[in-house]
Order: C-alpha cells, then structure tokens, then sequence
C-alpha cells in the first residue's frame, strides 16, 4: 500500500530556498548537464544550518554529459519506454522524458504532482518498476517525506530473469551552505535524502540460476541550489541488509558544475531566481529576525553513528569564541574542546569516541554565548 506523508507546515515556516517546486525543478526535454565522479564524502548530518564543505574533493574520472529528451510516438498515438507503452492521449507534453548518461536510458513519468522512474534500460540490464517508484513530488518541502513500495521485473544479460521489491523514502532533510570542488560557495542549498531497499523474490526455480540473492539499500543524497534546476552535488551509498553491520558494497559521489549547466539560456523561471539573488538587498528581516548564531555559524559532522573519530566541521561568518562538547545523559560532560577564538572561515576538529558507551550523546556548539546542536550515536 503506497503511503504519501506531506508536511504541509513546512511550506509555511521554511525558507522558499527549502523546497523544490515544479516550475523550477521539473526535468525538461532538451537540457543538458555536465556530470563529474569526484571522491566520496560522507554528507554529514541533517538540520539546518548545515556546511558541506566539499572543496577538498578531487575528481576520479573523465566528466560526461547527462542528457534529457522526449519520447517518439509511434504512429502518433502510443509511446514505448522500455515495458511501458502509454497512450499520446493519456498525457501532456513535458510528462515523459527520458535521460540519458553513457549508455543507460532512464524513463520518467510526472503524473499528478510527481516524478516517477518507470524503469532503465541498457546494453546489458533492464529494469520495469509497478509501480513507478517515486523521485520526487512537487513540491517538496524541508521535513517533508513521501514514501512507498514497488515491485520490479528485471533481465539481466537477456537471460537472467528476476522479481524484485523494495521500498522507498523521499525526505527533504537539510538546509544550508555548501563548498564546492571548484571552491565556489552557494548560500541557499536545499538536501534531499532518498532511501531504496532492493530485495530479490526467489522460488524454487531461482535457486539454481548464476545471480545470488541479495538485498541491499541505497541511499542518495542530492543538494540542490536556489536557481538551478538540477542537483549540483549527489552522493549514492550502496550497503549489504543481509549481513549483521550492513557491510558497503561500494560508495561514489558526482559534482555537477553549475557554470556547466547549459539549459540555464532557456530557463526562464530560473534565471529570474538568480537575478532576484543578485538584486537581494543585505537588510535585516525586521518582521522574522534571527539569532546571530543562525545568521553567522553552520556546521557539520560525521560519521553518525561513530565507532572511533568524530569529524566536525563548521562555517563563521565572523570572528567568534566557539566551545564545543559533548554530554551523555547518564555521566553528563564526557568529551569537550575548550572555547577559543577562531576567525571568520571554514575550521574543523576531531572527537575521539572511541571509549564512549554505546547510546545517544548531545553534541554542543556555544559560539558567543549562543547554543546549538545536535544528537549524535555512538555505535
């Protein structure tokens, strides 16, 4: 049974930057984006007022153009993507588009309010998903989440045939500030966390054949930029749900350029967004004003849950005293890096954790006086 979740709250209390919407971020037949495999970080924490410093990063192969079209009709009155076939009738123009990345072709459908993948096809694989597994909805809200399950019909090699069922969780999860690879900062990134499980279905016929069973999760994280209509960032974390720690099968990350956004010449409603950040005046919200520890400090860290070394990072916007610690309910102050003066700029520290206890911890940043934080898991 498929389950849509929409805080509807959000769309009232969290910056326009916050969300995705379908006039802004809707796939278009005809764009077309440079996408490059950098190293992989881990994407840290969720919340606001988050940094992504990603500046360190450093490309490992060749960049490649992702790519998206519209379907041919056939005889003008049916379209065939992959093992979907769907009547010109029963849609609009813009509803179907297919993008492609070397050699793999993606099917997508925007139907009532969101985008969903019908399937893949390649040289070697093909997947059909019933139903169309979910991308994303429009809009999509900070804190907002949709979920749902599927079942896929899969060839592999022409041969190998396979059932398939999973779920799926769309979760807008983070704001904040990110570093790019190419030392640029964007000010208004919107994250969206996207977690599938893929189980095979075996039966007695199954047991046989060359692919084994398996049943792993991945999971997405894309940072999207107010005024570009696709990610810039994304990283995808591929783990084993059959062995006891969730061992990862593989990890990778892509930077998609934003000077290398070429549809931007043809998008209207976007390029008005980057002219209106342009024209922004640098007023104080006189009606919602913030703390100055919401206005001048971000930050991140990672692993969580953490077995050994916690790695912090954080942004100042000005020259402050920063303190920060870390509480446990049962023994109260266990770990703490003493208050200092640290200059406006992007710093980092490291926790050593490796003799807590497992359970939760308070994690705590007093930055002039000021406190924030977060909850972190020790494994």
């Amino acid at each position: 049974m498929r389950v849509v979740t929409s805080v509807l709250l959000a769309l009232l209390i969290y910056p326009v930057y916050g969300q995705i919407t379908y006039s802004n971020n809707h796939l278009r037949a005809g764009d077309e984006i440079v996408k490059q495999q950098v190293e992989y970080k881990d994407p840290g924490r969720q919340g606001e007022n988050v940094i992504w410093d990603f500046s360190q990063l450093k490309a490992i192969n060749d960049e490649y153009r992702l790519t998206y079209s519209a379907p041919v009709s056939w005889d003008d009155s049916l379209y065939v993507l992959g093992k979907d076939t769907i009547l010109v009738d029963d849609v609009s123009e813009g509803d179907l588009v297919i993008g492609t990345e070397h050699y793999t072709k993606y099917f997508y459908r925007h139907q009532n309010n969101m985008l969903r993948l019908l399937g893949f096809k390649n040289p070697v694989s093909q997947m059909h998903n019933m139903p169309a597994i979910p991308v994303v909805s429009y809009p999509l809200a900070y804190r907002q989440k949709i979920e749902d399950t599927y079942n896929s019909e899969s060839i592999y090699s022409g041969t190998e045939y396979m059932d398939i069922r999973g779920s799926v969780s769309v979760e807008g999860d983070a704001m904040g500030i990110m570093i790019l690879p190419n030392k640029d900062t964007l000010h208004h990134v919107f994250r969206i966390r996207t977690v599938q499980t893929m189980e095979r279905v075996l039966d007695s016929l199954d047991i046989t054949d060359s692919v084994p069973p398996f049943h792993t999760q991945i999971e997405t994280y894309r940072w999207y930029e107010k005024g570009y209509r696709y990610p810039i960032f994304e990283t995808v974390r591929n783990t084993n749900l059959l062995t006891q720690d969730k061992e990862v099968y593989f990890t990778t990350a892509f930077f998609y350029p934003p000077q290398e956004h070429y549809y931007l010449d043809t998008d209207d409603e976007n390029l008005a967004v980057l002219d209106s950040l342009d024209q922004q005046p640098n007023t104080p919200d006189t009606e919602n004003p913030i703390s100055w520890i919401e206005k001048n400090f971000s930050y991140n860290f990672f692993p969580n849950p953490v077995s050994t070394t916690l790695n912090i990072e954080y942004k100042l916007e000005e020259g402050a005293e920063i303190g920060i610690t870390l509480y446990s309910v049962t023994h109260g102050l266990v770990k703490d890096i003493p208050t200092r003066r640290k200059e406006a700029g992007v710093h980092t520290a490291t926790m050593d954790c490796s003799d807590l206890f497992p359970g939760s911890y308070a994690l705590k940043f007093v930055v002039n006086g000021e406190h924030t934080g977060s909850i972190l898991i020790k494994k």
